[in-house]
């Protein structure tokens, strides 16, 4: 017997402006689930060496 949870689908205001802050400043979003809350991160890759 499998119980549905509860999904979430809206994101707070404040995560809403992070999201777009980052996305400004030209970098990825990754947002992950953390117990009943969420977590936004600020995903940067940096090109350290490449051989061209």
């Amino acid at each position: 017997m499998s119980e549905k949870l509860p999904v979430k689908t809206e994101l707070p205001q404040a995560a809403l402006q992070a999201i777009a802050e980052i996305i400004k400043r030209g970098n990825d979003v990754q947002i992950q689930r953390k117990g009943d809350s969420i977590l936004v991160l600020e995903v940067k890759k940096t090109i350290k060496y490449s051989p061209r």
